[in-house]
């Protein structure tokens, strides 16, 4: 994980939150591509690409 963000190695394609942005509990989570500056270049939105551990 680097900077927060997952990215799978076959696709290049990060884990992101269904929807523009998508900050739903339970929303589901696909393959999108990587939002690396932090915006959602199709609308300016903040990513919902990044994560964190908590515990």
């Amino acid at each position: 994980m680097s900077q927060g963000f997952i990215r799978n190695k076959l696709s290049q394609k990060c884990i992101d939150v269904a929807g523009a942005p998508g900050r739903s509990n339970g929303a589901q989570l696909q393959l999108w591509d990587c939002e690396i500056l932090g915006i959602n270049p199709d609308n300016g939105s903040l990513t919902d690409q990044k994560w964190s551990w908590t515990r």
